[in-house]
């Protein structure tokens, strides 16, 4: 009796610009292929802008992960929160799903927005993420509308 040999399996930490570019190349290969993301979507941040400012919709920003790999068998995509990597017992575990044993791990978990300790940065309006860019966008719509009733 022969053991069957498992597929490598490759766990990409991150569903932005890296992650999401290196599930699609991985797409042919002959490896499972797991990206994890704490969204179901991908942020098209050159546009963030034009969402900020009501040039486009939500939709037009962000991108089902889903969809950017669905042609590739291989790729399984996962919404959670990383919360520990083990790289002894090459695993990683999450908020809410099983530990998941790797053989290739992917960090492309982005960054945060850092103001470097500037004075007043709580009053700034990061434009990072979806959610930045829609707070924006209520802010400037609130200030217009609150300049229309003084008028």
């Amino acid at each position: 009796m022969t053991a069957e040999k498992l597929r490598p399996r490759v766990l990409v930490l991150g569903g932005g610009f890296a992650g999401v570019g290196a599930a699609q190349k991985l797409g042919k290969a002959d490896a499972d292929v797991v990206v994890i993301d704490r969204h179901d979507y991908h942020t098209f941040q050159p546009l963030l802008y034009q969402l900020a400012t009501g040039l486009r919709e939500p939709s037009a920003v962000g991108h089902s992960l889903r969809d950017l790999v669905q042609r590739q068998d291989n790729v399984a995509v996962h919404k959670t929160t990383v919360t520990e990597i083990d790289l002894d017992a090459q695993e990683a575990r999450f908020n809410d799903f099983d530990a998941l044993a790797y053989d290739y791990l992917v960090l492309a978990l982005g960054a945060e927005v850092n103001f470097f300790g500037t004075e007043g940065a709580e009053h700034a309006f990061p434009m990072y993420t979806l959610r930045d860019a829609v707070r924006l966008k209520e802010h400037v719509l609130a200030c217009w509308e609150a300049a229309d009733k003084n008028r």
